[in-house]
């Protein structure tokens, strides 16, 4: 039995967006099947290692909602800074 952290997964498919996104098939709404979604292979190291990875990605993206915040309190653009 595989046990995961749901952060950890999240931060994992997020990973592998644009791969999934070119994968897709679909005009104006792109689709993935349910088999593509069920042959996924997401790496599991152990749980405590899951959730570390997991709370350092969301510090980091928590870091960088501010310094994007940041950036347009002070007159930047937000499309200068997006990922």
């Amino acid at each position: 039995m595989n046990i995961f952290s749901q952060l950890y997964l999240y931060y994992f498919l997020i990973s592998q967006r644009a791969k999934i996104l070119s994968d897709s098939y679909g005009g104006a709404q792109k689709h993935i099947s349910q088999g593509y979604v069920k042959n996924i292979v997401a790496p599991l190291p152990p749980l405590d290692k899951q959730k570390h990875i997991a709370f350092v990605l969301d510090k980091c993206n928590k870091l960088i909602a501010k310094y994007k915040t940041f950036v347009l309190r002070i007159g930047g653009n937000d499309a200068d800074y997006s990922r």
